[in-house]
């Protein structure tokens, strides 16, 4: 079999597996690629041994191979080689020298159309607009150097495009170009803010997206007017930005005021091998919490996650220290996971322990900045701004099963409005108070939804932490709970330094104070403060069922995976009974159908009954309803006095057995 034919029987194969996986991208902002080969091509280099022109020619190589089926693999020494991910998500390798570079270029030449050769003796910004021209032409990206070197090592490729003579030498003049002739071709669901200086890392699915390349700084008023020009034309809610930006602020606020979102991502690489992971994600079960009592309640926040190259580097040598799962920590992850690397995201969620909660960094699916509180400024004060981005949000947090999130720094009562109405499965959300008068009052929105100040925010020392809310729990007088939260800076801290805390609290006073996952955390503030809040994690509540064959342990458990999902041993018609252990004002209910984990939705339930009772003998029906196609079922319902709640499902999935992934009941303490 020629390399042609190879080639066209990959490409046959591709497009198949994609159009298995349209229906599952939908609402998905990032492409999912074909399964990784069962070895992939990996290449372990600095910038010692590559110039930084050939590190880019494998990097636009990678993402038009990969596209098709992944089989280059691209490490950089100082990320840790196989230890770091290959051999944690099990990716077999066959390691390639850096002297062996154009080999494997010569064996992979053929599946793409030829080069965009650039120089960047005016301008390193031609980098940027050769990776953007090479990805819609499904080329690679060379200087004359590496042509050269193609040539003597007998790689023949048609230049497809020669930009050297391009008279232009500033950023605006570059990316006014690349705005005029190519933009119209690029992808609209995100560009690459990539500094030129960067070779390769996240080049790789840039290139296989068809995106564009930028680098313009915000603050530079000329610079300003053409990036406006490309925000303009993005969609919120369909699209987000990728890379990261000369200043952090001034960045995320310019594309927060066009409704958009920043996936920190300059430095992740790989990510056109970890997107065509399946996208199954099981999240990991939360464990039943104890009934609230007069004491101190803290949940302590690991920040950045957001930055999904600390997900990819430096959160997982955090979390391998020895000393996490001895300590709560809530350990924030990019709900974009869940496209761009759900084997990654899925192996927090099956190593994590009881104590480690994984919620989402700020705000959301990806970095807005709606205040600006350091600069005193509002990139949108209107709710309409951030309408689509927070519906992105929690399409992102169901596919991810995150369900806390950080905002940087805070928002107004409309834009809490805004995030309680379209992010359903939110139980909780935390906000930057950097110390500024006045400091933040802890609120809510629809009568559930608590928004509370992490104080410290942003910190490098527990001792911080101490000092905050050390006072406070000196002369806690033990009449009513307290609760605080706050924030570690990851880069500086982690489960060894966070561990410290629970000891420096019970100096004061052993018991007095509690630190906690952050889902307990607000679940143990809503019943506190009269908010609703999920009766299913209490550990008195009990689950019973007519099929005494099927355990109903994990009917409530907090996750949606696959591998926890409830499936009836008998066919057809079931009930769930739940003793909610006391009576509760219940106001609505979640179901998570199966599909939600993965299965296929012909197997979700067709029907079902949700009736609540007092006593346990007199039901009162709540709703009949019919499932579809959803994955989930979020009913608010009139509130209601009950003790029991009753699940009757009427008409089960296409092989007659019911299955439920997960259930939660929500209601208020009657006082």
């Amino acid at each position: 079999m020629t390399k042609f034919h190879r080639y066209i029987i990959l490409a046959i194969a591709s497009i198949a597996v994609l159009a298995t996986r349209a229906n599952a991208q939908d609402e998905s902002i990032f492409p999912q690629f074909p399964s990784p080969a069962d070895t992939l091509d990996a290449i372990f280099y600095d910038d010692k041994v590559l110039t930084g022109g050939e590190v880019v020619m494998l990097a636009t190589l990678q993402g038009q191979v990969n596209s098709k089926q992944p089989r280059i693999y691209i490490m950089k020494r100082r990320h840790g080689g196989r230890s770091e991910w290959a051999d944690r998500i099990d990716i077999n390798t066959r390691i390639t020298k850096p002297s062996q570079l154009y080999h494997l270029v010569g064996k992979y030449g053929k599946e793409v159309e030829g080069m965009v050769v650039y120089s960047t003796e005016k301008s390193l910004h031609y980098r940027n607009l050769a990776c953007t021209i090479a990805g819609l032409k499904n080329a690679i990206a060379v200087t004359s150097a590496e042509k050269q070197k193609l040539k003597e090592n007998g790689i023949r490729l048609k230049t497809l495009c020669d930009i050297t003579d391009l008279p232009y030498t500033t950023p605006q003049d570059i990316y006014t170009y690349l705005y005029k002739k190519y933009w119209k071709d690029c992808s609209r669901k995100t560009f690459l803010h990539l500094t030129p200086h960067i070779a390769a890392d996240i080049r790789d699915l840039g290139t296989a997206m068809k995106a564009a390349f930028l680098w313009l700084d915000p603050r530079k008023e000329v610079e300003r007017e053409v990036l406006k020009k490309f925000l303009a034309d993005m969609t919120p809610g369909k699209s987000v930005i990728l890379g990261w930006w000369h200043e952090e602020r001034a960045g995320i606020g310019i594309a927060t005021s066009y409704g958009l979102s920043t996936i920190p991502s300059d430095l992740y690489n790989n990510a056109t091998v970890y997107a065509g992971f399946p996208r199954e994600i099981s999240p990991a079960r939360i464990p039943k919490r104890k009934p609230l009592e007069n004491k101190v309640y803290v949940a302590l926040f690991l920040s950045d996650g957001d930055n999904i190259q600390y997900c990819q580097h430096t959160m997982c040598r955090l979390w391998d220290n020895p000393k996490r799962g001895t300590f709560p920590i809530n350990w924030t992850v990019s709900p974009g996971l869940a496209d761009l690397g759900p084997g990654l995201l899925n192996y927090y969620y099956n190593t994590a322990s009881d104590l480690d909660c994984l919620v989402s960094g700020p705000s959301g699916m990806g970095y807005s900045l709606i205040y600006d509180e350091l600069n005193d400024i509002w990139h949108t004060s209107e709710r309409e701004t951030i309408e689509e981005y927070t519906k992105l949000t929690d399409r992102y947090l169901k596919k991810s099963g995150i369900r806390i999130i950080t905002i940087w720094d805070r928002v107004n009562q409309k834009q809490k409005e805004a995030y309680a109405d379209n992010c359903r499965h939110l139980i909780g959300v935390t906000l930057e108070d950097w110390k500024r008068a006045p400091k933040i009052q802890a609120s809510s929105s629809n009568d559930r939804l608590a928004f509370i100040g992490n104080r410290p925010c942003y910190t490098s020392y527990v001792e911080d932490m101490f000092r905050e809310w050390e006072d406070s729990i000196r002369v806690f007088d033990g009449k009513a709970p307290a609760f605080f939260t706050s924030q570690g800076e990851s880069w500086h801290m982690g489960p060894g330094q966070m561990a410290k805390l629970q000891s420096l609290f019970d100096s004061i006073e052993p018991g007095r104070a509690e630190i906690c996952r952050a889902d307990h955390f607000f679940s143990l503030y809503n019943e506190a403060n009269g908010l609703s809040f999920n009766i299913l994690m209490l550990d008195n509540v009990k689950i019973t069922s007519d099929d005494e064959s099927a355990p109903v342990e994990s009917i409530a458990d907090g996750s949606f995976a696959k591998k926890y999902t409830w499936t009836a041993a008998q066919k057809g018609e079931r009930k769930v009974v739940f003793d909610l252990g006391k009576e509760y004002m219940i106001d609505r209910y979640l179901i998570s159908h199966a599909s939600a984990g993965g299965c296929d939705r012909e197997f979700n339930i067709q029907e079902y009954t949700f009736e609540v009772s007092q006593d346990g003998q007199q039901w009162e029906k709540v709703e009949t309803r019919t499932v579809g196609q959803s994955d989930f079922s979020d009913s608010d319902i009139q509130p209601v006095k009950a003790r029991y709640a009753c699940l009757t499902i009427n008409r089960c999935g296409k092989d007659d057995l019911a299955r439920i992934a997960d259930i939660e009941i929500f209601g208020k303490i009657i006082k």
